[in-house]
């Protein structure tokens, strides 16, 4: 009887350790981006970049740092 469970919880734990096979690419793109380019790749935020590049904003909304923007969608 102890024996079974001893192979029991061996093939439970070596099964385990089966089932984590990661053959997926789930790597996340971590380059920092600036306000302009974020805004740049969302089809929602089409205005926020038309009024950016129209006050002549792009340099300093590009610029290194850390900003925080509260954008409208498109719809607003």
């Amino acid at each position: 009887m102890y024996l079974k469970i001893i192979l029991l919880s061996g093939l439970i734990v070596f099964s385990s350790f089966i089932s984590c096979d990661d053959s997926e690419d789930n790597s996340v793109d971590l380059t920092p981006k600036n306000i302009v380019e974020l805004a740049s790749t969302s089809t929602e935020l089409g205005s926020l970049v038309a009024a950016v590049q129209k006050a002549g904003l792009v340099e300093t909304l590009s610029a290194d740092g850390t900003l925080t923007v509260f954008a409208p969608t498109n719809e607003a």
